[in-house]
């Protein structure tokens, strides 16, 4: 019965994941000029805040040295659509990047006139995914609402490597999870001693 439950809850985070991810991808192939005129109209000391149809737009700069988008969507998504465009509001590149600010997937750099300059693809080599990461952890229950959550990734004597810390559930750790960024294996579980001013 346990195991039935644990296969119903992990599908179940599996489709808002899938959801949540075609959601990033419709509206990464959606954003094609900055929309100059709705950032003059919400723009404030250079930069505007602003939300529209549950996604949160972070923007700055100026028609002389182009324009920086931050979007963030609606969740369960953790990702943030950021695109720069030229002072014409043309793309210039985009790519989705997560809040600690590694770039994510597939990014793009475009000229004046919208032809692909360079792509690049920043999940290689994991093969176990950020996606998979996500998965992993609703399963363990883990709080990414506090500040002591991350999200971390590197490439360690050529074997690629995900870290997540959390605040233990006592408040006086940070307890850390490094799992390979081929398999998903769990290389090192473990804590660190937290002093919670």
């Amino acid at each position: 019965m346990k195991n039935s439950i644990k296969i119903i809850a992990l599908l179940l985070v599996i489709n808002a994941s899938c959801k949540a991810q075609l959601e990033a991808k419709k509206h990464l192939n959606s954003m094609e000029n900055f929309n100059i005129e709705r950032f003059e109209k919400h723009k404030v000391n250079g930069s505007a805040v602003y939300e529209e149809m549950d996604h949160t737009y972070h923007q700055f700069g100026d028609a002389a040295s182009g324009y920086v988008e931050h979007i963030t969507l609606p969740k369960p998504e953790v990702s943030q659509i950021y695109a720069e465009y030229y002072p014409d509001g043309s793309l210039k590149i985009k790519g989705l990047m997560y809040p600690n600010e590694f770039k994510k997937g597939i990014w793009k750099e475009y000229d004046i006139k919208g032809n692909t300059i360079t792509e690049s693809d920043y999940d290689m080599p994991f093969t176990f995914t950020f996606e998979n990461i996500t998965d992993w952890i609703k399963v363990e229950n883990i709080d990414t609402s506090t500040n002591k959550f991350g999200i971390f990734r590197s490439v360690d004597e050529e074997i690629p490597i995900w870290e997540v810390n959390w605040l233990g559930k006592n408040g006086n750790t940070i307890e850390f999870a490094i799992i390979n960024g081929i398999n998903g294996e769990i290389v090192e579980k473990g804590n660190r001693n937290y002093k919670n001013n």
